[in-house]
């Protein structure tokens, strides 16, 4: 992922990433059309080295593309060049549930301020377990 890459497919890259992993990087993007804000996850493939890697790919985007909760985050489309594969997905402003408790007093939310989080993690893990889905 050395040259900086502006588009994907029908999708302009803001230049604010969002997240990082070992092989992956998701970005903040908008729909070309409509202005739709997205999170894309872009997938060097050359850097997946073990054949389960490669099919843990293919399966996280058949089992994204199924789900429909409202505390899970939508996959729209997938797309693929010759070394990336992007996930498009339903983007989240919120930002991550940890950076936002790290922010709290003692690190922590109150149960009161905490109830309704573990509502919706509670929601979408029995959703994801009624489907047969483990993360």
């Amino acid at each position: 992922m050395g040259k900086k890459i502006q588009c994907i497919g029908k999708y302009a890259l803001e230049g604010h990433l969002l997240g990082k992993g070992s092989f992956a990087r998701v970005e903040l993007a908008h729909h070309s059309v409509t202005g739709c804000k997205v999170a894309i996850k872009i997938i060097d493939t050359r850097k997946l080295k073990e054949e389960y890697q490669k099919n843990n790919l293919q399966r996280e985007s058949r089992i994204l593309g199924q789900l429909r909760h409202p505390n899970i985050v939508r996959l729209y489309e997938t797309l693929k060049a010759t070394t990336l594969h992007c996930l498009v997905m339903e983007y989240a402003s919120g930002g991550e549930l940890q950076a936002f408790i790290k922010l709290q007093k003692d690190f922590r939310l109150s149960e009161e301020r905490g109830r309704p989080y573990i509502r919706q993690l509670v929601s979408a893990l029995h959703y994801l377990h009624e489907r047969g889905v483990a993360h």
